[in-house]
């Protein structure tokens, strides 16, 4: 599990809405040094997947006291301050955060599309602060939130998305939750695995890293950050 990249390992102990602000790189009280890690671990990722660009990462946590957004948005602001054409996709239809983060409504979002392959990608995939970064929000299915029953049909959409950005991030469900990331696996390029350091135990994190190593897609490593 190389590219093991400590993100921060000293915030107060506070509300999680507070720490999820703090941590957003494009938030004044930002840690000191947390901007920086991420562009490393973006330089460390670009190495590891060549130059190309389409690249589709996938981010997910081992278990729920990790946290893949806040990676997840952290990669893709830092990508799109760089200029590269970024979409951030919320896979994770059971706990979605990335509505919040960015201050967007939750629909329409990925759900949407799943149902209708040709929907318009200007309607869902929302303007951020930085240009070159778009947000697709997790949607609701049916009014209310939802495992992605219709996973499968991703693979029919991908290539939009892959269209219109030089980077696709998809931020996942927890790992050990069930076979969501194996199936999000399939259509990625790499997998980031998000740990929680003295609240993620070793044996959930081998377990984690043994269930992706079966899905047969290059696990890119590992951060480690607070949750």
């Amino acid at each position: 599990m190389a590219l093991t990249t400590p993100v921060s390992n000293s915030l107060a102990t506070t509300t999680a809405r507070d720490v999820s602000a703090r941590l957003l790189v494009t938030s004044p009280s930002c840690p000191s040094g947390v901007e920086e890690a991420y562009h490393t671990l973006l330089t460390n990722i670009d190495l590891a997947l060549g130059p190309r660009a389409g690249h589709v990462i996938v981010v997910a946590a081992v278990d729920a006291t990790a946290d893949a957004a806040i990676v997840g948005a952290n990669l893709a602001l830092i990508a799109g301050q760089a200029g590269d054409r970024t979409l951030i996709v919320d896979a994770d239809t059971q706990t979605p955060r990335l509505d919040a983060l960015f201050g967007l409504d939750q629909a329409p979002g990925l759900a949407q599309l799943l149902a209708d392959e040709h929907r318009d990608l200007r309607e869902l995939a929302r303007p951020t602060p930085v240009p070159s970064l778009g947000v697709v929000t997790a949607g609701v299915d049916g009014g209310r939130h939802s495992r992605l029953d219709r996973l499968g049909d991703l693979s029919a959409v991908l290539p939009r998305l892959k269209n219109v950005a030089d980077r696709v991030i998809i931020v996942a469900p927890p790992v050990l939750s069930g076979t969501d990331v194996m199936r999000l696996s399939e259509y990625a390029d790499g997998v980031l695995l998000v740990i929680s350091p003295g609240k993620t135990g070793r044996e959930k994190a081998a377990r984690a890293h043994a269930l992706l190593e079966k899905a047969r897609t290059p696990l890119l490593g590992a951060v480690l950050t607070p949750r």
